[in-house]
C-alpha cells in the first residue's frame, strides 16, 4: 500500500486555503498527532518513544535527538531519490518526524497554538513559489543549511541526559528554537512542492498510508 492507492481520496475541507490558513495548519498538526501517537504506542513495546514525553525530562530530550535524526535520515533519502514522486514522499516523512517535536509533549498546547498561528501567517503572506534565497543551490545545499544549522539551536537546549543523577534544568526552554526550526523547514518544503495544494495532497495521502499501516499492523 502506498500513496498512489490513496491519491484520489478527497482531502479534508480544512486543507482548502479558501477556508483560512489557520484551519489548514491545525488540520496538519492534528493529523500528525494522531499518527505519531499511534506509532508511538507500538514503539512503547519495541522501541524508545512513547505517545507522550515531557521535553524537560532526560527521556524527552533524548526523544528530541531521536526524532531529529530520523527526520534527517528521511531528508537524505529524498536527496538521493531519482524519482520526483519518491523525493516528495520522503520529504513528507521527514517533515512528519520534525513536526512531532511540536506534539510529543502534552504540556505544549500553548506552543502548538502559537506555532499554528505562525505557520498560517506564513501561508497567508509568505510563500513565493520557487527556490528560497540560499547561498548553496539545490536541495542538498538547503538540507545542509536548514537541517544542520537549523537543528543546532534546538539541540543546544537539551541539557538533561539519562546518565546524569540530577537534571541540569527542570524546564525545557527550547520551544522558541523549535518554532524557528519548524518555520524554516516549512519554508523549504513549500518551495520544493511548489504549492500548498500539492504539499497538502502528499501530506494527506501519506496520512492515509500511515493509518493503513497502523490498522493492518504493518
Amino acid at each position: 500500500m502506498n500513496i498512489r492507492d490513496y491519491w484520489g481520496v478527497p482531502m479534508p475541507a480544512a486543507f482548502n486555503l479558501d477556508h483560512g490558513p489557520e484551519g489548514a495548519v491545525e488540520e496538519m498538526l492534528d493529523l500528525r498527532r494522531q499518527d505519531f501517537q499511534g506509532f508511538a504506542e507500538i514503539e512503547t513495546q519495541n522501541g524508545f518513544l512513547t505517545p507522550e514525553m515531557n521535553l524537560a525530562s532526560s527521556q524527552g530530550q533524548e526523544a528530541v535527538r531521536v526524532l531529529i535524526l530520523r527526520g534527517i535520515e528521511e531528508w537524505l533519502e529524498a536527496i538521493h531519490s531519482i524519482e520526483e514522486e519518491h523525493k516528495l514522499e520522503e520529504l513528507i516523512d521527514a517533515w512528519n518526524y520534525f513536526l512531532s517535536l511540536a506534539v510529543i509533549d502534552p504540556s505544549s498546547p500553548t506552543f502548538v497554538a502559537g506555532l499554528a498561528w505562525e505557520l498560517a501567517g506564513f501561508l497567508e503572506h509568505g510563500p513565493k513559489w520557487g527556490p528560497p534565497p540560499v547561498t548553496v543551490p539545490g536541495l542538498q545545499g538547503r538540507m545542509l543549511q536548514f537541517l544542520v544549522f537549523g537543528a543546532h539551536p534546538v539541540l543546544e537546549k537539551l541539557r538533561n541526559r539519562a546518565w546524569q543523577n540530577s537534571p541540569q534544568s527542570v524546564y525545557f526552554d527550547g520551544w522558541t528554537a523549535v518554532a524557528v526550526f519548524l518555520r524554516s523547514l516549512f519554508t523549504i518544503l513549500l518551495s520544493e512542492f511548489g504549492s500548498w495544494e500539492l504539499f497538502a495532497r502528499y501530506y494527506w495521502t501519506k496520512h492515509l498510508v500511515l493509518q493503513f499501516r497502523l490498522k493492518s499492523r504493518y
